[in-house]
Formats: C-alpha cells, sequence, structure tokens
C-alpha cells in the first residue's frame, strides 16, 4: 500500500531562527520520492536531491495535534487542524496509521536534522508536518511546514 512513487507538495509554514520568527512560503514545485520496503521490512524513502534515505517508523507517539489558528507570534496556522482531520476521516488522529520519517543532510558544514510526521488520510494520500532543526553560527534555526503526498 505505501511503497511506490509519491508527489510531494510542501505549504506554507514557518521558520524560527533565535528570537524571529518568518513565514515560509510554500514551494511550486512538486517532487516525487520513491517509498521502498527495505530488507528488513521497514520503509524507506529516497529522492534524487537527498544525501541519505529517509527512514521510517510507526508512531508510537500521543495523538498529534495542529492548531486551527495562527499563534500571536506570527506562526500560520496549518492547511488542516487535527479537528479537519478528524471531520474527514470520522476518527480520532490517534486512531489513524502515522509514520516518522527521519533523516539529515549536511550543508556547508551545518548538519540539518529533517523529520516529517505524517498521517495516512487515504490509500494514496498523506498529510503532516516537516520539521528540520539545525544550529548556524551558535543560533537555532528551527522550520516546520504543512505537506502532502499523493499518488
Amino acid at each position: 500500500m505505501y511503497v511506490g512513487p509519491w508527489q510531494i507538495t510542501h505549504h506554507a509554514g514557518y521558520v524560527i531562527s533565535g528570537p524571529m520568527t518568518m513565514p515560509f512560503p510554500a514551494s511550486g514545485d512538486v517532487e516525487t520520492m520513491q517509498i521502498e520496503m527495505s530488507p528488513s521490512g521497514g520503509l524507506v524513502g529516497t529522492h534524487p536531491e537527498a544525501q541519505q534515505p529517509v527512514v521510517f517508523s510507526w508512531a508510537d507517539e500521543p495523538p498529534w495535534s495542529f492548531e486551527a489558528h495562527a499563534s500571536k507570534d506570527g506562526v500560520p496556522a496549518p492547511m488542516l487542524s487535527s479537528t479537519d482531520v478528524e471531520m474527514l476521516m470520522g476518527c480520532g488522529v490517534e486512531n489513524l496509521a502515522r509514520l516518522i520519517g527521519r533523516t539529515q543532510a549536511t550543508i556547508d558544514g551545518v548538519t540539518m536534522e529533517m523529520t516529517m510526521r505524517l498521517m495516512v488520510v487515504g490509500p494514496d494520500q498523506m498529510y503532516g508536518i516537516f520539521h528540520t532543526s539545525a544550529v548556524v553560527k551558535g543560533i537555532p534555526v528551527k522550520s516546520w511546514r504543512a505537506v502532502t503526498l499523493t499518488r
């Protein structure tokens, strides 16, 4: 069900760099990630521009919550809130299949940790948040943006 090519759309989000919160515009490009079954039975995503594969595991975390409204510090609301997903799916987000994908990349000597938290909302669609984290010249930089994977 999960193996094969998936088109990734990166929606708007935000970046926090030190004390500043800045908008992170949606990407106009649609990228393709190939998800394969590893020899150990896990799921692994590959992308032509990725330095390392995205290693997926099934989520074993409390229910995820996406706020319905933008916050006062400039952080925009996600494309869909947790309530929206629950209404769409007819169940709580804790009852959805959820994948966590992790990888990292090093750019100009800075290692960036990347995490995708995805909810399976149908056989051909996943929705979630793509999070990055790095320290650049001693300043923590983090980003969050909504993503959809479709096929």
